[in-house]
């Protein structure tokens, strides 16, 4: 394995053209990225994976005015740009290129091949929660978030309703790059022991899911996410009852009511509704049954 730096994904793919002899290259990344690697790297070498989803333009209506600073932050981001892009232009890029991504509806493409993310059912079916519980000092019910703290990912709504869950924990598992004041500020309404916040890396992520009763994921902006959110995977093939929302593709894989609980992104009285049923229902062996066909070993022979 080389390991190549450079400023730009077009040196950096034509760094890799000039070291490359292997008979096929796969190049993992954004559509953008792949847009931009595709331009470089003759056809017949290369496989192109897509990471991203093709999100609606529309979602940006999920954030709210005092969110700003985030609306900026997404329009730089690179799905953003690529969503500008005309669809044809894109599927006319790709032709008679190899595409595989988890989920390629948006470009109804015949080479294209859609292979799912994996998840490891076995690992995620067998946490220490106790021990987790124990170190953080928790009791009762659980309502867990886990990933980046931006505002496009809702959680500043999950901390909003938890007011009105005086006999649960709010524990936030939160991405130390990124920043978190905001979430902090936020918290600091509430009871010192009502919430626990992790803002770490963790070795084992599957002990924090069994600690928790609910996974809530209200999600408002797919841009940023996989098809299907890896936490999204994680949680369900843990077992546990998950509460999110319909983007990306995310309803093909939630059904509402019978492996986990669909809210609308930005409204935060169906999320708190959510919740409330979500602690008192048993959909997390349906949920785990739902990941199946996401076991690594699966998708590893479908490759």
């Amino acid at each position: 394995m080389v390991q190549l730096k450079a400023d730009s994904i077009k040196a950096f793919a034509k760094r890799a053209w000039e070291i490359a002899d292997e008979d096929v290259i796969n190049f993992h990344g954004s559509t953008l990225g792949c847009l931009i690697f595709s331009q470089v790297f003759p056809e017949e070498r290369t496989v192109l994976t897509i990471h991203d989803s093709r999100a609606k333009l529309t979602e940006l209506l999920n954030l709210r005015p005092s969110h700003w600073k985030e609306v900026v932050r997404l329009v730089k981001h690179p799905n953003f740009r690529t969503r500008l892009i005309p669809l044809s232009i894109i599927k006319r890029a790709f032709d008679r290129r190899r595409i595989t991504g988890a989920d390629l509806s948006w470009m109804n493409k015949a080479n294209g091949y859609e292979i799912k993310m994996g998840v490891d059912t076995t690992r995620f079916g067998s946490g220490d929660g106790e021990k987790i519980r124990d170190e953080l000092g928790m009791d009762g019910k659980v309502i867990m978030y886990m990933g980046h703290g931006y505002m496009s990912r809702g959680v500043d709504d999950l901390i909003r309703v938890h007011k009105f869950f005086k006999n649960a924990v709010l524990l936030l598992v939160l991405n130390p790059k990124y920043p978190t004041t905001h979430l902090v500020k936020m918290l600091e309404k509430l009871p010192p022991q009502s919430y626990r916040v992790v803002n770490e890396f963790v070795d084992r992520p599957e002990d924090y899911y069994s600690a928790s009763d609910v996974v809530a994921l209200p999600y408002r902006y797919g841009g940023e996410l996989p098809p299907y959110p890896f936490v999204l995977l994680e949680a369900m093939a843990s077992g546990r009852n998950v509460i999110t929302t319909p983007v990306n593709a995310i309803p093909k894989l939630i059904k509402d009511g019978e492996n986990g609980l669909l809210v609308k992104p930005s409204k935060p009285d169906m999320l708190r509704k959510a919740i409330s049923s979500a602690l008192s229902l048993s959909l997390g062996e349906r949920a785990r049954r739902s990941v199946d066909e996401f076991d690594w070993d699966i998708v590893a022979r479908k490759m």
